[in-house]
């Protein structure tokens, strides 16, 4: 399949072809694993997080006897947590990119995987930079404005106004990291494979080369991926109300029944997001000037 013309040509090139080979679509699950597939299940069933009980944590945290070292081993267990989810999206990652490239075998090899775990931390590194002076800012500003009367407007308005020029840098910062990683990505793992400091280099050159194309594109990803997550967390939640009340008050068969087929259409949506995943990541290898390898067809031989 040669690469269309147009940008949104690609994007349709990109789906017709993920939608004719269900192996990407597992490795796109897995790439979506760490945030998309698993979060908007724990938010539909667990209550919502109010203010009082975030300022209630902050002040154990700080009043407790283990201070700091209980918010030292918060920050390791976030960041293990972040290292793992990196890891399950490099291994879906590097196999989409096995599918694209049409290697044998179409499963990713351990040098791949590897490959696609740094460079997918390298390229996060900016964002998480973001995210600490995120959060620093946030402790300093939030024990003043929880002491404010509630004539000031409600909190949520109050840390947004506080935070927002920081927010607003991320989703920048967030937009541009996500298509230099994905042009390093597409450099570092292929028959032309560069070094992962080349990959990151040059990933940035495409990026300043062609900004409004790729930068389109990262924008264009980020917007599916809110918009799952967000139909995604609502059909879930409007799922799980009838279901909460009846396990509440105890087991039943109609409470178990409703059970199974939550589980049954979140792992649904799951898979649809692993196609949003698979679909995303074959139009960032069209965009970068790859071409998409044509089905395989066995040939029979004539007898006369």
């Amino acid at each position: 399949m040669n690469r269309t013309g147009t940008w949104l040509g690609r994007a349709g090139a990109a789906a017709g072809w993920v939608s004719d080979r269900p192996p990407v679509w597992l490795y796109g699950t897995l790439a979506a694993l760490p945030l998309l597939a698993w979060l908007p299940l724990v938010l539909s069933v667990t209550p919502p997080v109010r203010m009082s009980d975030l300022a209630f944590f902050g002040a154990a945290l700080m009043s407790s006897s283990l201070f700091p070292w209980n918010v030292v081993g918060l920050a390791v267990g976030a960041t293990v947590v972040m290292l793992i989810a990196a890891a399950l999206a490099a291994i879906g990652e590097a196999g989409l990119l096995e599918w694209i490239d049409d290697r044998e075998g179409h499963r990713p090899r351990g040098r791949e995987i590897e490959v696609a775990f740094s460079v997918l931390t390298a390229a996060s590194l900016p964002a998480i930079a973001v995210l600490a002076i995120l959060a620093s800012v946030t402790a300093a500003v939030a024990p003043t404005e929880f002491e404010l009367p509630d004539t000031s407007g409600p909190l949520w308005l109050r840390l947004l106004g506080d935070l927002g020029p920081i927010l607003a840098l991320l989703t920048v910062v967030v937009v541009a990291s996500q298509a230099v990683g994905a042009s390093a990505l597409r450099r570092a793992i292929g028959p032309h494979c560069q070094s992962i400091s080349a990959s990151l280099r040059d990933g940035l050159r495409d990026v300043a080369r062609e900004p409004v194309r790729l930068l389109g594109l990262a924008i264009a990803s980020a917007v599916a991926d809110v918009l799952a997550f967000g139909l995604t967390l609502a059909l879930l939640h409007v799922l799980w109300a009838p279901i909460g009340p009846a396990l509440a008050a105890g087991p039943s068969p109609r409470g178990l029944l409703l059970l199974v087929g939550f589980v049954a259409i979140w792992l649904a949506t799951v898979m649809a997001v692993g196609v949003l995943r698979a679909w995303v990541a074959t139009w960032w290898s069209l965009e970068l000037r790859r071409e998409l390898p044509e089905p395989r067809r066995e040939t029979e031989e004539a007898h006369p």
